[in-house]
């Protein structure tokens, strides 16, 4: 139940609404924005997939015992690429106030 409602609320809702801004055009999509976005995505799936294995071992009676360090891994990854995103939407609005775009 745990996992499904992680999938459903981490995966769909935030890459739906991610999507609605990029169609609505309330974000646009650049080099950086797409490299942001590719991070994201990616690490969704991998949270996805580590949370998977988690839940598949736990029902055999074993555990990973480095899980944890994975996840945490991986919600860095989907934090940088979230402010990769947000970064690259400011040097849209003040592009003179950065000199590496």
């Amino acid at each position: 139940m745990i996992g499904y409602l992680h999938l459903v609320l981490l995966g769909m809702i935030s890459l739906y609404i991610i999507g609605y801004a990029v169609v609505q055009k309330i974000i646009s999509i650049g080099r950086t924005a797409l490299v942001g976005l590719i991070i994201f995505v990616s690490g969704v799936i991998f949270n996805e997939v580590a949370l998977m294995i988690q839940g598949v071992e736990a029902m055999e009676g074993e555990s990973v015992d480095s899980i944890h360090y994975y996840l945490f891994a991986i919600a860095i990854m989907m934090f940088g690429g979230i402010f990769i995103l947000v970064r690259s939407q400011f040097l849209k609005m003040n592009p003179d106030s950065y000199r590496d775009e």
